[in-house]
């Protein structure tokens, strides 16, 4: 559990960014003019022993990462009171989700940029002993500047040591989720390189690779080897044939035949 001591980073907090999941974020200035944001858990997890336990080890997990350039970093954390928070990194951008919905140019002309930073994002991730869990366009920021595209990875707080367990619950987004995150079967690195396949087909083709018109169907495309989806490059021919293999391959239902981590996909992606 984070200490609970006074913050060592002076701010005001200016406004309110979102609220959502597990955390208020908002706006904030520090003494010397640097903009940061305030992430707290909400007030009506005080009580809820899994969600306060899950949103701490996440700010943990955070600040173990940073700093790293595809990292929203931690700046501070701590509990003030009964309140959980930390200070992150303010990222002047937009989250992939919704470049995704604007169907913004830049998806197009900068496709294998986008996919090599959420890629490295990733692989320090794993490279540094967790498993992120939540892999999805919303926690992808992007900022878009002179020098080019940065992307980051943020939201830690389904995160965990990749150290492969059961699941006693089912976590993440249901669209992301892989077939041994549905069965609540052991969940480690390969979970995540699942979510980054659904996460780049979508991406370079406009379309989920599973879709359902219901949520039994969607589950059911996800888990069995039955279902396929079509190949990313019958739907986008311009898509070179390598980055069509790695998606295919990162879609693997059994766990054994994806990339055991995205530190491997992460070097195939450099090559391309």
């Amino acid at each position: 559990m984070p200490e609970k001591t006074p913050p060592a980073i002076g701010y005001n907090v200016l406004r309110e960014l979102h609220v959502g999941g597990m955390a208020r974020l908002s706006l904030a200035v520090t003494a010397d003019g640097r903009q940061i944001v305030q992430r707290q858990l909400l007030t009506r997890h005080l009580i809820g022993f899994r969600m306060r336990r899950a949103f701490i080890e996440g700010t943990r997990i955070r600040q173990a990462l940073s700093p790293h350039p595809r990292i929203v970093d931690s700046l501070e954390r701590g509990v003030r009171g009964l309140m959980p928070y930390e200070l992150i990194e303010y990222v002047d951008g937009s989250s992939l989700r919704r470049l995704l919905q604007n169907k913004d140019a830049c998806l197009a002309t900068d496709t294998l940029v986008i996919l090599r930073q959420c890629a490295e994002g990733l692989a320090h991730v794993h490279e540094s002993g967790f498993v992120h869990l939540d892999v999805k366009p919303e926690n992808f920021l992007v900022t878009q500047a002179a020098g080019g595209l940065e992307v980051k990875l943020t939201d830690f707080d389904l995160a965990r040591d990749a150290t492969a367990k059961r699941s006693r619950w089912q976590s993440g987004t249901a669209a992301y989720l892989a077939p041994e995150q549905i069965r609540k079967d052991v969940v480690g690195t390969p979970a995540d390189v699942f979510a980054f396949g659904i996460l780049a087909y979508q991406l370079v083709t406009g379309r989920m690779p599973f879709q359902g018109k219901h949520e039994k169907q969607l589950r059911w495309r996800q888990t069995s080897e039955r279902f396929v989806p079509k190949p990313a490059r019958s739907l986008a021919p311009d898509l070179s044939p390598k980055v069509d293999k790695l998606i295919t391959k990162c879609l693997e239902k059994d766990p054994e035949d994806r990339f055991p981590s995205m530190v491997y996909l992460c070097e195939e992606l450099r090559r391309k």
